[in-house]
């Protein structure tokens, strides 16, 4: 991904998922890698249509609010609302769900929020291993 892709994936993470302490910050988790780790592992017309798709929401989404800069420009709260009304949008909406999906899980699936949010992953596979003895 280019660095404005990051940056507009920081942006959509930061707004759609709007962590708040005690989860960590979009930018201390591995959000960002494991966005472009699913992206990388997609067939080459999805990964277009993603990189399309992000581009669309950073322009286009907040001047659903009145804004003229960039989503990944924004402060949280707009980007926020921006996200907010492009989920109306007939153009935007379609365009931002799968990108939601993917941004939800891969913030969802950093070790350290799993850790705050009291999930243990290693404890898992250890009783899935107990189990299959």
């Amino acid at each position: 991904m280019t660095r404005r892709e990051q940056d507009v994936v920081a942006a959509l993470a930061q707004g759609l998922v709007a962590p708040v302490p005690p989860l960590p910050p979009v930018g201390a988790t591995d959000t960002i890698a494991a966005f472009q780790a699913a992206l990388d592992a997609g067939p080459a017309l999805n990964r277009l249509g993603l990189r399309v798709a992000l581009r669309l929401l950073d322009r286009r989404a907040p001047r659903l609010v009145g804004e003229r800069r960039p989503l990944r420009a924004l402060e949280a709260a707009r980007q926020e609302a921006a996200l907010a009304a492009a989920r109306g949008d007939r153009v935007l909406g379609p365009a931002l769900e799968p990108l939601r999906g993917m941004v939800q899980l891969s913030y969802y699936g950093d070790a350290g929020v799993q850790r705050t949010l009291g999930y243990d992953p290693g404890a898992v596979v250890a009783r899935a291993t107990e189990a299959r003895r």
